[in-house]
């Protein structure tokens, strides 16, 4: 609870008062995902020592051998829900954001980064650069290609727009509308992919002493709903390249 608290105040305070850096930006994101590895390991280690409920839902016997083999299966099932799972939700859903804002606000109201912009950051770094900081730049480049990567027609939008007005400040005020009135309708349900809605069903399953149930609700649930709001994302930004 208080790692979420302070995930929600830091890139509030940093815009209030404009006190961001790079840095801070690629930590932002990291740190919001990193703070959950431990959540999920100590949650294999709960299953593994009191698991009555889930057995007696599937009629398996309580022995030793079926405790370890169950909780290799819900440790695998944490790998999933973690890295294939909520990673890559919550990078989509943080890359959808900064597209609204960007063509809400513009360039410098957004944090709306590129994988080529920012490889040429981590080239150009200095021989005697920290190594922590080289670290956390390269991932920021894999960061930005794998949300690149989700949103082919975004990009070629994008590529169009660039193409034949140059920047944001200079696309039709009728074409940003659209976009903006069509992105908006989706923030709704984008918004469900961040934390705070996680945590909401993270406590609720543990408060039912069924927490193992976190894992099957975000590979399950959660992957079907960031596919919708990703098809129909990508679904407007393709008729919109089209009519230009």
């Amino acid at each position: 609870m208080w790692a979420d608290f302070f995930d929600c105040t830091d890139g509030q305070l940093a815009r209030l008062t404009g006190k961001k850096s790079r840095l801070g930006r690629i930590l932002d994101g990291t740190a919001g995902f990193v703070w959950f590895i431990p959540i999920y390991l100590v949650l294999v280690w709960r299953f593994y020592q009191h698991h009555e409920i889930e057995f007696g839902w599937l009629g398996i016997e309580d022995t030793p051998e079926n405790t370890l083999i169950a909780t290799v299966i819900v440790f695998i099932l944490g790998n999933i829900s973690g890295f294939l799972g909520m990673g890559g939700q919550t990078r989509l859903a943080d890359y959808y954001i900064q597209v609204h804002l960007f063509f809400l606000k513009g360039e410098k109201g957004s944090e709306l980064d590129n994988s080529v912009k920012q490889q040429e950051m981590y080239d150009q770094m200095p021989a005697d650069a920290p190594y922590y900081e080289r670290w956390f730049q390269k991932s920021y480049v894999d960061y930005t290609k794998k949300q690149e990567k989700s949103t082919p027609e975004f990009q070629r939008l994008l590529g169009l727009l660039k193409q034949k007005y140059g920047t944001v400040d200079q696309i039709p005020a009728e074409v940003r509308e659209e976009i903006h009135r069509e992105s908006l309708a989706i923030m709704k349900w984008n918004g469900l992919l961040t934390f705070n809605f996680r945590e909401f069903w993270f406590f609720l399953f543990c408060l039912l002493d069924v927490p193992v149930l976190n894992f099957l609700f975000e590979i399950i649930a959660m992957s079907l709903l960031t596919m919708y709001i990703n098809k129909r994302h990508e679904g407007f930004c393709k008729r919109i390249a089209d009519q230009l």
